[in-house]
């Protein structure tokens, strides 16, 4: 069994999954300290209304951690400046 102190949080923010009138679906998350081997990342869900998800991420290397809990259709890294 996992001690649970020993976990480290992730912090940053997150928002709720977005309605858009168009039937999209958007959501945001900009991590500035993470428990993985990256110290930060960004990552935005699109999600379609026939229910294809994409998702935008920054650094790209960081997509398999996001992807361990959820499964998108298409995946897009993006490179910061």
């Amino acid at each position: 069994m996992t001690d649970i102190s020993s976990l480290k949080p992730y912090h940053g923010y997150q928002s709720s999954i977005i309605p858009l009138t168009s039937g999209y679906y958007v959501y945001l998350a900009s991590w500035d300290q993470t428990p993985t081997e990256f110290s930060h990342f960004t990552n935005v869900w699109l999600i379609t209304p026939e229910d294809n998800r994409i998702l935008f991420v920054d650094p790209p290397a960081c997509s398999p951690i996001v992807c361990l809990y959820h499964q998108f259709d298409e995946i897009y890294g993006l490179r910061s400046r």
